[in-house]
C-alpha cells in the first residue's frame, strides 16, 4: 500500500513539476512578444504612467495596457528595457533544452535566479547611466530611474571610474548567475576560436602568397615569351630560311660479294615463252616524295629553335637533311654559347618536339 502511495506521490511530483515548466514557458513566451510589441511601438504621445497623452486615439500596438507597460519600463530601465524581451526568449530557449528539462524544480534555484536578474538590473542601468547620453526628444534617462539614482549615490564616493569598476562587477556576477555562464569555458571557448582563427588566416595567407608567386611567375614566363615573340618576329624579316637537302632515295649500289653469291637460273629447259614488257608499268612518280614536306621541315627547324629559346640557348637552323629513317639538322649557336648545354638536352628537345629521341652531335 505505501509502495503504491510513493509512486502516485512521485507522478504527481513529476506532473506538477511538467506543468510549472510548461507553464513558464509559454508564459515567458507570450511575455517578451507582448514586451517586444509594446517597446517598438512606444509613443511618448500615448498615456502612461508620467504622462496623460495628448487626447488622440493610443498609437501603441497592444493598447492602453502596452502603452502603460513601455513607459514603465523606459523609464525605469531605460535602454536595458529593450534586453528584456529577448532574456525572456533566452530562456524559452533553455527551458526547451533536454538539460534543463530534466532538472527537479527548486524554490531556492529560483531565488538565486532571482535576486542575479536583479543584480543584473543594478549593474546594466547604472553602466547605461554612467557611459551612455539621454536619448533626443525622450524623458527617460539612458538607464533609468534605477540607473540615474545608483549613479547619483556611487559617484561622490567612488568617482566615475570606481563607479565603473564596481557596476561592472555587479553586471557579471549578475549575467553569471542570471544565464549559469562558466567564464573559463568562455575564455577557453575565446582561446580556441582565436587559435584556430589564427591558424586558418595563416593558411589562407601562405596560399594567397603561393597564388601570388605563381600568378608572378606565369606573368613574367608570359612577358618573356612575348619579348622573345617580338625579337623571333624581327629576325625571321631578315632571316634566311634553312637549306632543305632533297631525299637520297636511289638504291645502294650492289657489291661484288653480292653478285657473286646470287643464285642463279633454277631450270635449264627451254623458255616457255617471252616476259611481259617493263613498259606495262605505271611510273613512280612519288619516288621521291618520302617522308616530311618541305613545309614540315621548315616548321620543325622554327620549333627546334624557339624550344632551345625556351632554355635560353639562342639558335640558328641553317639547313635541314631529311633521309628515311634519321632527320638532320644542323644549327648554328649564338656566340658564347657551349655545345654542352644543348648536348645535354636531348631528351628535353625530345619530349618538346613528340618525336622518338634526338641525338645532339
Amino acid at each position: 500500500m505505501s509502495k503504491q502511495k510513493t509512486a502516485k506521490d512521485d507522478g504527481m511530483a513529476s506532473l506538477s513539476q511538467r506543468i510549472a515548466r510548461e507553464g513558464t514557458l509559454i508564459a515567458a513566451f507570450l511575455l517578451g512578444l507582448f514586451l517586444l510589441i509594446a517597446l517598438l511601438s512606444y509613443s511618448p504621445d500615448d498615456p502612461g504612467f508620467t504622462t496623460t497623452g495628448t487626447g488622440e486615439p493610443v498609437q501603441n500596438a497592444v493598447g492602453n495596457m502596452g502603452a502603460w507597460l513601455a513607459d514603465i519600463l523606459l523609464h525605469m530601465l531605460g535602454y536595458f528595457a529593450y534586453v528584456l524581451p529577448f532574456a525572456l526568449g533566452f530562456k524559452v530557449y533553455r527551458l526547451f533544452r533536454k538539460s534543463d528539462a530534466d532538472q527537479a524544480f527548486s524554490w531556492g534555484v529560483v531565488s538565486i535566479k532571482v535576486a542575479g536578474i536583479v543584480l543584473l538590473i543594478i549593474g546594466a542601468c547604472t553602466l547605461a547611466t554612467l557611459h551612455f547620453s539621454i536619448p533626443t526628444g525622450s524623458t527617460w534617462p539612458a538607464g533609468g530611474l534605477i540607473g540615474a539614482a545608483m549613479a547619483d549615490a556611487s559617484i561622490p564616493v567612488l568617482a566615475m571610474l570606481g563607479s565603473t569598476l564596481v557596476y561592472l562587477a555587479i553586471f557579471l556576477f549578475g549575467l553569471t548567475v542570471t544565464f549559469e555562464i562558466s567564464w573559463l569555458s568562455v575564455v577557453d571557448a575565446i582561446g580556441y576560436w582565436t587559435i584556430h582563427g589564427l591558424a586558418r588566416a595563416r593558411e589562407q595567407f601562405a596560399d594567397w602568397q603561393e597564388k601570388r608567386a605563381e600568378a608572378g611567375k606565369v606573368k613574367q614566363a608570359v612577358e618573356r615569351r612575348r619579348k622573345a615573340l617580338d625579337v623571333r618576329i624581327e629576325k625571321e624579316k631578315v632571316r634566311t630560311p634553312p637549306k632543305i637537302e632533297p631525299v637520297i632515295s636511289a638504291p645502294p649500289p650492289r657489291s661484288k660479294r653480292v653478285e657473286k653469291e646470287r643464285q642463279g637460273t633454277l631450270f635449264t629447259g627451254s623458255n616457255p615463252g617471252e616476259l611481259p614488257a617493263i613498259g606495262l608499268l605505271d611510273e613512280n612518280r612519288n619516288a621521291g616524295k618520302k617522308g616530311y614536306s618541305t613545309e614540315s621541315l621548315e616548321a620543325m627547324s622554327k620549333l627546334l629553335e624557339l624550344k632551345l629559346q625556351d632554355f635560353g640557348i639562342d639558335i640558328e637552323v641553317t639547313s635541314v637533311h631529311p633521309g628515311p629513317v634519321i632527320t638532320r639538322f644542323e644549327v648554328q649557336p649564338a656566340p658564347g654559347v657551349k655545345a654542352s648545354r644543348i648536348t645535354s638536352l636531348g631528351k628535353d628537345l625530345a619530349r618538346s618536339l613528340a618525336v622518338i629521341s634526338v641525338r645532339v652531335v
